[in-house]
């Protein structure tokens, strides 16, 4: 099975306990049930603006994109950044990716929210760049 679909299944199993129904979790939403449902099977995988409607219903988006805990993904993160880190000789990276992991854990980023909060604003800028860069193709 898909990650798409994997997350489809879990934002299908929050809406029911949240809503009840996909109707209705679609209304909390603010979308229509046909573009739940493209979530739902796994044909989309939200994005940033429905990601901060489901964290203002309190989903937690660890466990909807990864299907685990918060505490585990968090355990995962720092052995494997550990574990990436320590082998500077080896590699199993390239430079730049090693630089860049090096000073995450410099910084004390030991979590996933909190690399997720540095990278959200950057991500978010790049999609509106992007949005914007294909509008202005379609205009020419």
């Amino acid at each position: 099975m898909s990650i798409k679909h994997e997350i489809g299944q879990r934002l299908r199993e929050f809406g029911e306990r949240r809503s009840g129904s996909m109707a209705a979790f679609a209304r909390e939403l603010g979308i229509r049930p046909q573009n739940l449902n493209a979530y739902l099977s796994g044909k989309r995988i939200p994005g940033n603006k429905l990601e901060e409607k489901l964290r203002g219903m309190k989903c937690d988006m660890i466990w909807l994109q990864y299907g685990k805990s918060r505490e585990l993904i968090n355990h995962q993160f720092n052995v494997a950044l550990g574990t990436i880190v320590n082998a500077q000789g080896d590699k199993v990276v390239s430079k730049e990716d090693f630089e860049f992991l090096r000073e995450v854990k410099l910084r004390g980023i030991d979590s996933i929210e909190k690399l997720d909060s540095i990278l959200r604003p950057i991500t978010m800028v790049a999609e509106t760049i992007a949005k914007y860069n294909i509008t202005k193709k379609r205009r020419k």
